[in-house]
């Protein structure tokens, strides 16, 4: 071996090793982040739980010294409150009850005794005249009788002596006599300053504070009693806005982590006191409460660098002995697939990379056989494939009756190439049995094509002969009826005076025929003229149409009451007089078909529907007139089509066909839904644009 393929062997070998030491370092670093993970999030969550376990208690016990320093203060006043009865009591004795409650609860500044009339019979203060409290107003001492009165107790909200700026707050209790019958209240102004002895006699950690806020968020217990002196407001700490802005008490304490009174980090909760209006808050560094988890995080760190240094010293003594055998292992499959065939690897080292070898040597000598056998068959495969390439040639020139042959290969029994030339030579005999019957089919089908267009011209040239003699017949039969009808006005007004009875309404019965055929006959003309007389299409302001409609039925709905409503509609491409007389035809029935003594109303809306095609309209005219059976929905648009009596409503049947014939001629959709004594609903579909060559 040269020395260039002994560098590139050491170079492969220490590629080979890299990427080794590569996948095991990554795998357990994947199984130290897993496990690192795991645990400091377990320990981080039994600490917290812990944490906030002691938070909470010292949360509650620095409430519950609030509550019963308050309660206590009540009990006292009850007390007392039994032994001043004004209607028993002299006021001796009111004065020494007074007294006697005032001397050893040094946080009364202020007793006073009131009556049923709320005068003042009895008060005492450890302040000068001078100096006495100003709180006591008519709101606070009708509050305290309302809740007297209730036999409840009453306590204020938190007043700032401006003397001391010291809290005060006012409560009460009321008086009754022997009878329990309500005679007056007991009320006492009460310094809250014991509350800052209090907070700083509370122990939360080695930095922790406990603090006490009003519904104002004014700080009134603090260990710094500057703060509290200053009347400062901390409503700004997260957890304080969070108790101003809860009208519920909270009897729980939460625990959060937040900026504290202190702006520092901190974890902390707070808990209502009720009575009065409130709030304990007590904090703790956030760095003092996870210490715990702080050293734990430490002590993992030295763990992991330990043990990261044992897995790369393992990593490279392992790599090292598997990339040896392997890049010996890869030189001889690189020879073998450079066409030395002969070689055998013999590998040492490991078992499992003995064993890859000795496979390895197995699979040389089977895919030696597998090329010798596949070299055989590629001769055998190109002569086939070109008898299949000139057959094919043959079949693509024109040649249907061309077979292709196959010769079996030794040895071989289900040949699939011979198997594929039987399957050709029968798609080619299927094609040409097919090409002809095609050809056949063919002849017969423009045979029909010419009888149908044939077919086509006629009935088009019948429909054109129909549609004239209905014009011509409606238009011829207008001067006989006209002559009918002038004959029998001139017998009716001449010889009326000696025609019997009878003949009176057989005359009478004749003049009514002969209007209603005129009407027939101009219907019929107006429904033949839809095709024969149509206008090309312009743009059309369905507004202006409206206009013109409702002015030529502005007597028909002067008459009825009847109340029109529009919206703004489009402008479509149609033919204008057919618009008109559409609207004129639609319009006219809501208003003829109403119902008795109930005004007619008529709305007309309309709205755009984009289609991938055309944008279209949509026209929906809608009334609150009879209605109809909604099964009679596609009946109503056929000729002479009627619903309703004729002596009643005139009419010829036409007027809807005319509106579907117009709406067809338009390339739109009509239709219609109702149900009877609830009105109509007429839905119009028209293209905004007609299509060029319609």
């Amino acid at each position: 071996m040269t020395l260039a393929d002994k560098r590139k062997k050491n170079n492969k070998r220490r590629k080979l090793s890299g990427i080794l030491l590569f996948y095991f370092l990554s795998f357990f670093m994947i199984i130290f982040f897993i496990m690192g993970v795991v645990l400091v999030l377990i320990t981080f969550q039994n600490q917290q739980r812990i944490v906030f376990l002691q938070q909470e208690l010292v949360t509650h016990n620095a409430k519950n010294t609030v509550k019963n320093f308050i309660k206590e203060k009540f009990n006292a006043m009850e007390t007392t409150a039994r032994l001043v009865d004004p209607a028993t009591t002299s006021p001796k004795e009111q004065e020494h009850a007074l007294t006697y409650l005032f001397t050893p609860h040094t946080d009364f500044r202020q007793l006073i005794l009131i009556n049923i009339k709320k005068q003042i019979l009895k008060e005492i203060s450890r302040l000068s005249q001078v100096e006495s409290l100003d709180f006591f107003n008519e709101q606070i001492k009708n509050e305290m009788f309302d809740m007297a009165e209730q036999d409840k107790r009453y306590i204020s909200k938190v007043f700032i002596d401006k003397r001391t700026s010291e809290p005060i707050v006012m409560i009460s209790v009321p008086v009754k006599d022997v009878f329990g019958d309500f005679q007056g209240i007991l009320a006492a102004y009460v310094n809250l300053k014991f509350m800052w002895d209090l907070m700083e006699r509370i122990t939360i950690g080695k930095t922790g504070v406990a603090y006490v806020v009003d519904r104002q968020g004014r700080l009134l217990a603090f260990n710094d009693i500057s703060r509290v002196l200053q009347s400062e407001n901390i409503r700004n700490i997260k957890i304080v806005n969070e108790f101003i802005n809860n009208p519920v008490s909270v009897d729980t304490a939460r625990v959060e982590i937040f900026t504290g009174i202190q702006r520092t980090l901190v974890i902390g909760s707070y808990v209502s006191l009720m009575e009065p209006d409130f709030a304990v808050i007590t904090e703790q560094s956030i760095v003092e409460a996870y210490h715990t988890v702080f050293q734990f995080w430490v002590l993992f760190l030295v763990l992991t660098i330990i043990m990261w240094g044992m897995v790369i010293w393992i990593s490279i003594r392992l790599a090292r002995s598997l990339s040896v055998p392997l890049v010996n292992l890869m030189n001889i499959a690189v020879r073998i697939a450079g066409g030395e065939r002969g070689l055998h690897a013999g590998v040492s080292g490991p078992i499992e990379i003995t064993a890859l070898a000795n496979a390895f040597n197995s699979m040389t000598a089977q895919l030696n056989e597998v090329i010798e056998n596949l070299e055989q068959h590629s001769e055998y495969l190109q002569t086939t494939v070109q008898k299949y390439v000139e057959y094919m040639v043959q079949v693509g020139s024109g040649k249907l009756d061309v077979f292709l042959t196959i010769e079996k290969k030794e040895g071989e029994t289900d040949d699939p190439l011979i198997i594929l030339g039987q399957q050709l030579n029968d798609t080619t005999r299927n094609l040409d049995r097919k090409i002809k019957q095609i050809q056949e089919t063919t002849e017969k089908l423009k045979k029909n094509e010419e009888k149908l267009l044939i077919y086509s011209n006629q009935l088009e040239k019948s429909n054109r002969e129909l549609e004239q003699f209905a014009y011509i017949a409606s238009h011829d039969l207008k001067e006989p009826l006209r002559k009918l009808n002038f004959f029998s006005e001139r017998l009716k007004m001449n010889y009326h005076a000696f025609i019997d009875e009878k003949g009176k309404e057989y005359l009478d019965r004749m003049m009514n025929a002969v209007g209603r055929m005129e009407r027939l006959i101009m219907s019929l003309l107006q429904y033949s003229r839809v095709t024969t007389k149509a206008q090309p299409f312009e743009k059309v302001d369905l507004n202006d149409i409206i206009k013109g409609v409702l002015g030529d039925l502005e007597i028909r709905i002067h008459e009825t009451g009847a109340e029109i409503r529009t919206e703004n509609l489009p402008v479509i491409e149609a033919d204008p007089l057919q618009m008109r007389q559409l609207f004129q035809n639609l319009i006219g029935n809501a208003i003829k078909y109403k119902r008795e003594n109930v005004q007619p109303v008529v709305t007309i809306h309309a709205h755009i529907k984009s289609n991938d095609d055309n944008n279209t309209c949509e026209i929906k005219i809608i009334d609150n007139g009879l209605g109809f059976d909604n099964k009679y929905k596609e009946q109503i648009f056929g000729l002479f089509k009627r619903l309703y009596n004729r002596n009643e409503y005139e009419g010829t049947g036409l007027g809807l066909a005319i509106c579907k014939k117009i709406v067809d001629q338009h390339h739109g959709v009509i239709s219609a839904f109702s149900k009877s004594g609830e009105g109509s609903t007429f839905c119009i579909e028209l293209p905004l644009q007609q299509k060029t060559g319609e």
